[in-house]
């Protein structure tokens, strides 16, 4: 795990702008990305931080 957890840097620059209110056309411009690629990194981000919530419910439920 690095530095951002289970998130890549990337990831975790779209997530911040995002929360920030940056459309994800504005977070492409930012980061030098496509407005596809962003919205890639946001889903991306968005189904590992799922994935460790539903993991650390499953540890809670043991």
């Amino acid at each position: 795990m690095g530095k951002y957890g289970f998130l890549t840097e990337k990831q975790f620059e779209v997530l911040k702008l995002r929360l920030q209110g940056l459309t994800q056309a504005e977070v492409a411009s930012r980061l030098g990305m496509s407005r596809s690629a962003v919205a890639i990194a946001e889903k991306r981000a968005f189904r590992k931080i799922k994935l460790s919530e539903d993991t650390l419910r499953v540890y809670r439920e043991l």
